[in-house]
């Protein structure tokens, strides 16, 4: 049990459900998803990118989140078509992307100070950091999703075949979603840290 890592488990088993997929497009000539399958394999290697060039160190739970995240909403999302099928799906997936982002963020300020010798870095820069990075983070999803859109015919956005204020309907929601899940996170994000500091 000590050398178990339940982030490579979960990295490989997702790994090996695109790989199915992408076997069952195939045998059904359904190529057009190919492309956003091959996409949702390099994403799941971001933790390399993560630790080895940008030298943070994620733990394992929030990197198993990340990984479901990015399965949930490519993978079952896109290729699998829940977008089209439960009209939550979009909207849940991006409030939880704004608590994991945020959890990104604080880990990444976190560990960077510590690394320069900031041992005790203010929690309200570290948490007004974390809902920066968060809200960033949702704009440039957004991107990546019209990206997609554009380049690889898929609906993401939900936007096909609308004009107008209904076009842009979806990024509004999606937005807001992102920051009413980086909002209350952080709230009781900070509420847990002043318990902490209490304790100590």
């Amino acid at each position: 049990m000590k050398n178990f890592n339940s982030s490579k488990i979960i990295s490989n088993l997702v790994r090996i459900s695109i790989i199915i997929i992408a076997i069952f497009l195939i045998i059904n000539k359904q190529y057009e998803n190919l492309g956003i399958l091959a996409i949702t394999m390099l994403l799941t290697f971001y933790d390399v990118l993560v630790e080895k060039l940008l030298k943070i160190k994620l733990d394992n739970k929030l990197k198993n989140s990340i990984t479901l995240f990015i399965f949930g909403a490519q993978c079952l999302g896109s290729v699998l078509d829940f977008y089209g099928k439960f009209l939550w799906w979009d909207t849940m997936l991006h409030t939880i992307s704004g608590v994991i982002f945020y959890f990104v963020g604080t880990t990444i300020i976190e560990q960077m100070s510590k690394k320069y010798g900031n041992q005790n870095i203010n929690k309200m820069i570290v948490i007004s950091f974390g809902i920066c990075f968060a809200l960033a983070s949702g704009v440039v999803w957004e991107v990546f999703e019209y990206g997609v859109d554009t380049f690889l015919g898929q609906n993401m956005q939900i936007t096909e075949g609308l004009i107008g204020r209904e076009a842009i309907k979806d990024n509004m929601i999606d937005l807001i979603s992102v920051t009413i899940g980086t909002i209350v996170i952080s709230i009781l994000d900070s509420f847990l840290r002043k318990r902490k500091e209490e304790k100590e």
